[in-house]
């Protein structure tokens, strides 16, 4: 359930296991959520061995201590941990995917230094931004003959002694009901920053998978965390679509409060 990056990942992983897959968004699959306007769709965490771009000193424990202490320590710090030495694996199988990240003249990964690391790490864009990621991984998902329910919204998962069976939805443009039976449901539907009159992303992520794991009964956790950045202001008109604080940070801005 989604249509962004992790609904795409998630749908090609299952195809590798000779799965029956279908993916549904209530929008459509490579332009809906925020993955195709989630600003450079790089990966600026990814520890890149020295030969290629990254530096000497880096280590997992050092990538680690930079992602907990940017987080204030409120990060859950096993998950933390997992992200953090899976970044370079997912790196390479988008690469594979034919998404491409920009390299110097000697063919070394643009590694930068971003917001929280002691080291560069990472990159901060891919070649072409998010609009021609999300293109490439709608192509991948399409040439595994991945099953696609484009503009049909999930509004109930459906549970049979106590186990998830499938998913129960409407088409967001001809209010034609639709029940989808499956063994596995997998929620990729992104957060709730609709619920915020300000975000840099869309408002259409209205906590869809939230809601419908919630009322299946899972619990949830780490609910003030929303996928957003601070959007800028100009002259009283707010401005979205420029990847937030981050580009301007690293560029030298500062941002400070209004005393």
């Amino acid at each position: 359930v989604g249509g962004g990056m992790a609904a795409s990942m998630a749908a090609i992983e299952a195809k590798r296991h000779n799965l029956e897959v279908a993916i549904v968004d209530k929008g459509k699959l490579g332009l809906s959520g925020t993955s195709p306007r989630c600003g450079g769709a790089g990966n600026d965490w990814a520890l890149i061995p020295p030969e290629f771009g990254g530096d000497p000193r880096d280590s997992h424990e050092a990538q680690l201590n930079d992602c907990v202490k940017g987080g204030e320590y409120l990060n859950a710090q096993e998950m933390t941990e997992i992200f953090g030495r899976e970044s370079l694996e997912r790196m390479v199988e988008c690469e594979g995917f034919g998404i491409k990240y920009p390299r110097l003249s000697d063919g070394k990964y643009d590694c930068r230094k971003h917001l929280a690391c002691t080291y560069p790490r990472g990159v901060l864009v891919a070649v072409g931004g998010s609009e021609t990621v999300m293109r490439t991984m709608r192509e991948q998902v399409v040439a595994r003959c991945i099953k696609l329910y484009d503009y049909i919204m999930i509004t109930r998962l459906l549970k049979n002694d106590g186990r998830i069976t499938g998913a129960f939805g409407y088409g967001v443009k001809t209010g034609q009901l639709y029940a989808f039976k499956a063994s596995v449901v997998i929620l990729a539907a992104g957060s709730a920053t609709a619920i915020y009159k300000h975000p840099t992303c869309e408002n259409e992520v209205t906590g869809d998978a939230y809601y419908l794991a919630y009322r299946a009964g899972a619990g949830l956790m780490n609910m003030e965390f929303l996928q957003f950045s601070l959007a800028t202001r100009v002259k009283g008109i707010f401005i979205r679509k420029i990847g937030g604080i981050k580009p301007l940070t690293e560029s030298g801005a500062r941002w400070i409060n209004s005393l």
